[in-house]
């Protein structure tokens, strides 16, 4: 998870001390965190292998941002990075696919946000990803109470308050 329970109680104002609900705060938050991976793909750091994809001169994979690639294959055959195809935080860029061949992209990468990034777009990605999952856990933990400043707020206006938050590169 890209959040522990002591930082939601910290948003909410619950004192870090109290683990009374701390199960109700740890569901909030895995609900949250798939949520937003739902929306806009974003997750925790991790290592996702043999991701198969239709083929696409643009392939964008389903954990973003992409940190790195190991692998990439077009049907049974192994690309080489930076000749066959070139990786940016937020696509995979294949040019010379003809789309008659092959059938199949298979990817083995490394997506997600992590705390220790250092470049600035998935540092951006990482505190989105953190503001927008301590809000959408905070809604999660407070249904039927009010939400932002005294505003009701269902569960789709609250994603789309939130989507607007998210840096224009992460919106796919």
């Amino acid at each position: 998870m890209i959040l522990e329970t002591s930082d939601l109680k910290t948003y909410i104002g619950v004192d870090t001390r109290d683990t009374v609900n701390d199960d109700k705060y740890t569901q909030s938050l895995v609900w949250a965190e798939s949520v937003l991976y739902q929306h806009r793909c974003i997750g925790a750091r991790a290592t996702v292998t043999d991701e198969k994809h239709d083929p696409s001169a643009i392939t964008i994979p389903k954990l973003l941002p992409l940190y790195s690639v190991t692998s990439l294959y077009l049907e049974d055959i192994e690309q080489t990075e930076d000749e066959d195809y070139f990786v940016y935080p937020y696509y995979i860029k294949i040019p010379y696919l003809n789309a008659t061949e092959p059938k199949s992209i298979k990817i083995t990468y490394v997506g997600g946000v992590a705390s220790d990034d250092t470049k600035t777009e998935f540092i951006q990605a990482y505190y989105a990803a953190k503001q927008s999952i301590l809000k959408l856990a905070a809604y999660d933990c407070q249904k039927g109470d009010t939400y932002n400043g005294g505003k009701d707020l269902d569960l789709y206006e609250t994603i789309n308050q939130i989507m607007r938050q998210v840096p224009g590169a992460l919106i796919i």
